[in-house]
């Protein structure tokens, strides 16, 4: 081992079943393993090369979530499809732990994702259409149709409402609506009104003809739980009868 007679020397030094390949011009000291090996057995990262570590020399299940430290692999240390969908066991990865604008459009390939890989909901929606017609409205405000949705989280509400007015009863009977939330949850039931507010849906030039006009929560984002919606209507004066009433809600996640 003193001689320098061997223009290359290979020693293969094996600790905890990992094999390093040193290469040496000269002789092999004791203090050049030291700097391999720790005290207490343990191997000094510097003294990997690499890629001389690969997945295949890890047996299955030995790095555990809590071995890895938080914030230790980001995405830049991930190649490109190490990854895939059959690696993640169903349910593992929930919304709640995705973060924020994690996920973008342009992150996913064409056909990536297909209808079939949304489950049931996975964009709660609710649509509800009356049966009854011929709902009579006057002066007072009344509830011509409703809908209920439960929220898993916070999200923003696209809510249409279509209605036929007929059988205005004086020629300056306009018909006027407005729609409306609440959370059911809270202990004290409050209303808040959503945009535009109130609007004039009919008047007697717009007779028999169906109409839908879009409204948005005022909030902007509805938190999770569950809500309910109504659209109310009512006339300046005298009364009239409304038709083909139907509420659609549909929930974006926020």
């Amino acid at each position: 081992m003193r001689s320098k007679t061997l223009a290359l020397l290979l020693v293969a030094v094996i600790a905890s079943g990992i094999v390093f390949a040193v290469s040496a011009q000269s002789q092999i000291t004791a203090a050049d393993i030291a700097k391999a090996i720790l005290p207490g057995g343990f191997i000094n990262p510097k003294a990997i090369l690499p890629g001389a570590i690969t997945s295949s020399h890890i047996a299955n299940g030995e790095v555990k979530t809590p071995d890895i430290d938080d914030n230790a692999v980001t995405t830049y240390k991930i190649l490109n499809e190490t990854i895939r969908g059959e690696d993640i066991g169903e349910g593992q990865v929930n919304t709640t732990d995705i973060l924020n604008e994690t996920i973008l459009g342009a992150d996913i390939r064409n056909g990536e994702v297909n209808a079939s890989d949304l489950s049931a909901n996975a964009i709660p929606s609710v649509i509800n259409n009356t049966a009854a017609d011929d709902i009579t409205i006057d002066t007072t405000p009344k509830e011509i149709v409703n809908d209920s949705i439960s929220l898993p989280r916070d999200a923003k509400l696209i809510i249409t409402y279509t209605g036929n007015v007929t059988g205005q009863t004086t020629t300056t009977t306009f018909v006027k609506i407005n729609c409306s939330i609440s959370n059911t949850t809270e202990a004290v039931r409050e209303w808040y009104e959503c945009k535009p507010g109130i609007i004039t849906f009919a008047d007697n030039a717009v007779n028999n003809v169906t109409v839908s006009v879009q409204f948005l929560n005022q909030t902007a984002t509805t938190p999770a739980g569950d809500h309910y919606i109504r659209v109310m209507a009512w006339t300046t004066d005298g009364s009239a009868k409304i038709n083909d009433n139907m509420l659609t809600v549909i929930a974006l996640p926020a």
